[in-house]
């Protein structure tokens, strides 16, 4: 039930990139244009955020919540099989004990 966009326009307009995001208007770009922003943030001395451990985790009771929901949505035909595996997986990734 997620809203997608079709453009980089639209996507800017439903907040789904910045104006400062860049956009490359060429998929035979991509991955150069990806490539070359990568080795540019490296240069710059990016290290990657302290992971945090202050946020708690759900029990077995949201876990179960996760997937009533999901079967719910697949129920009323609101996603497909494939979401409801995608779904499944990522309930359980929230879930899963650290």
């Amino acid at each position: 039930m997620a809203k997608a966009s079709t453009s980089a326009i639209e996507a800017r307009r439903l907040a789904l990139l910045q104006y400062a995001d860049g956009v490359t208007m060429n998929r035979e770009r991509l991955v150069n244009d990806a490539k070359h922003l990568a080795h540019e943030i490296a240069k710059s001395g990016y290290a990657p955020p302290v992971p945090r451990t202050d946020i708690p985790a759900p029990g077995e009771n949201m876990l179960a919540t996760l997937k009533l929901g999901v079967h719910m949505m697949r129920q009323g035909e609101f996603i497909s099989d494939h979401d409801v595996k995608v779904a499944n997986r990522v309930a359980y990734v929230l879930w899963r004990p650290r």
